[in-house]
C-alpha cells in the first residue's frame, strides 16, 4: 500500500506534530516525501500556514522514492529511505534548514533489504523496516549525524495463514520505545511484534526472546506509543483493526 509522509516542523522547534513557533506563530516548515516513478523529483519542502492552509514551495531535492522520512530531534537532519525493490534500496541522510527549507544530501548507505518503507531514529541509531526484504536494518550515527554502513540485519518470518500476502517475510515498521530501552518491529507475515533490547554499550541491539502474538491473519503494519509510554497502538492491514 503506497503512502506519502508529510512532516511538519515548527520554525523555531523540531517536531513532527504541529506546534506554534515564537517568531511566526502560524507557520511551519513542511517536508513531503514522494514516489518518483512519475514526475516527482523526490523530497519537497514548503512553508505551511496553519491559519490559511496555504503551502508555499521552498525547495526540492532529487532522490529515488523517498517515500518515508523522519527528522532528527533538533530538526537539522532528515533521514529518508529510498524505497527501491533492488540492490539500490538505501537510507539517506540530509541536512535541513527549517528557516529556508533548503536540503543537502550528506550521505547514502545501503539497507541490504528491498523496499525500505519506514525509518526511525533515537539520535544514536537509525533503523529501517524493509518490506519486501523482510528484515530490519540497523545503522549507527557518527558525531555529525550521518549514518555509518549498516551494522546488522534482523530477519522476519512468514508463518501467517494468508498464502498471498504472508507468503514471504515483511517487516513494515520499526520504532524506538519512549524510554529508549527497546526497538519494536511489526512482523507482518507472522502476525507478531518483535522486541529488541538496546544495550547502551553494545554496537547493535540484541534480539530478546520476547514477541507479542497478534490475531492470525491480521498483518500488523504500524505501531505508535502514547506520550507517557504506557500504551502502544497498532493498526493491522489485513484485518483492518
Amino acid at each position: 500500500m503506497k503512502t506519502f509522509l508529510f512532516c511538519m516542523l515548527g520554525l523555531s522547534i523540531a517536531a513532527c506534530t504541529p506546534k506554534k513557533a515564537s517568531n511566526n506563530q502560524d507557520e511551519l516548515a513542511m517536508l513531503v516525501g514522494t514516489y518518483t516513478n512519475g514526475t516527482s523529483k523526490g523530497i519537497y519542502t514548503f512553508r505551511f500556514n496553519q491559519e490559511t492552509g496555504v503551502a508555499t514551495p521552498l525547495d526540492s531535492i532529487e532522490l529515488a522514492n523517498p517515500s518515508y522520512l523522519t527528522p532528527s530531534e533538533d530538526g537539522k537532519l532528515v533521514y529518508a529511505v529510498s524505497e527501491m525493490n533492488d540492490s539500490t534500496a538505501s537510507l539517506n541522510t540530509l541536512s535541513f534548514d527549517k528557516e529556508t527549507g533548503s536540503m543537502r544530501l550528506l550521505n547514502t548507505e545501503l539497507t541490504l533489504g528491498g523496499d525500505p518503507c519506514y525509518v526511525a531514529t533515537n539520535g544514536s541509531k537509525v533503523v529501517t523496516a524493509n518490506y519486501s526484504g523482510g528484515n530490519m536494518s540497523v545503522f549507527s550515527l557518527r558525531k555529525d549525524g550521518t549514518a555509518t554502513p549498516i551494522d546488522t540485519l534482523f530477519e522476519g518470518t512468514a508463518t501467517g495463514p494468508d498464502t498471498i500476502r504472508q507468503n514471504t517475510p515483511h517487516i513494515h515498521c520499526a520504532v524506538f520505545s519512549p524510554d529508549g530501552k527497546y526497538i519494536f518491529a511489526t512482523d507482518f507475515s507472522s502476525d507478531r511484534i518483535l522486541r529488541f533490547v538496546l544495550h547502551p554499550n553494545a554496537a547493535t541491539p540484541h534480539p530478546s526472546m520476547e514477541t507479542t502474538d497478534i490475531e492470525a491473519d491480521s498483518g500488523p503494519r504500524h505501531l505508535t506509543f502514547s506520550p507517557d509510554g504506557k500504551y502502544a497502538y497498532l493498526i493491522t492491514e489485513l484485518s483492518g483493526k
